[in-house]
């Protein structure tokens, strides 16, 4: 099935849950397709949302924003009672997912022209030092309680149970 994202093919009223991850930094009408989502939520109904805060620009040229606690409270407060918006990561994750991406894999960006021994390196990396980094990161972000650099917030919202549109 193929949509227009910002006016749907479906009735009002059709979904009682919604699930969105990862979309609105692609969408440049973000507030276009938060009232389309209004729509075609029935009344009473929990829509969950995920959006970058910290990452590298990527699916360019369609990757127009990133989005603090507070952008988000503006952005979903006019149709829906917000649950929740919190951080998902802390911010010896998303220094650790910087490092991955950036560091560790910003050479190996377009896999397809790499020489056999790249390749190579790029296998060992993945297979060996990610999941070891990933490992260590676990076992020390208890000693952070810094979430304002985060990758991800959540966003958990409701739909009013007497709303008209």
């Amino acid at each position: 099935m193929f949509e227009y994202i910002y006016n749907t093919s479906f009735n009002d009223h059709t979904f009682e849950t919604l699930i969105s991850t990862q979309v609105l930094e692609h969408l440049f009408q973000t507030q276009d397709y938060i009232n389309e989502c209004h729509r075609i939520m029935k009344n009473g109904g929990y829509a969950l949302f995920t959006v970058p805060q910290t990452y590298e620009c990527h699916s360019k040229p369609y990757d127009y924003y990133r989005f603090t606690e507070f952008s988000l409270n503006k952005l979903f407060e006019e149709k829906f009672e917000i649950v929740k918006i919190s951080p998902l990561d802390n911010s010896i994750e998303t220094v650790n997912q910087l490092f991955i991406t950036s560091v560790l894999f910003g050479n190996f960006k377009q896999k397809d022209e790499l020489s056999i021994i790249d390749k190579v390196l790029y296998k060992v990396t993945m297979y060996t030092l990610v999941p070891f980094i990933n490992i260590f990161t676990k076992a020390i972000k208890m000693f952070s309680t810094n979430y304002d650099l985060c990758l991800n917030y959540i966003v958990i919202v409701k739909k009013s149970e007497s709303c008209d549109s």
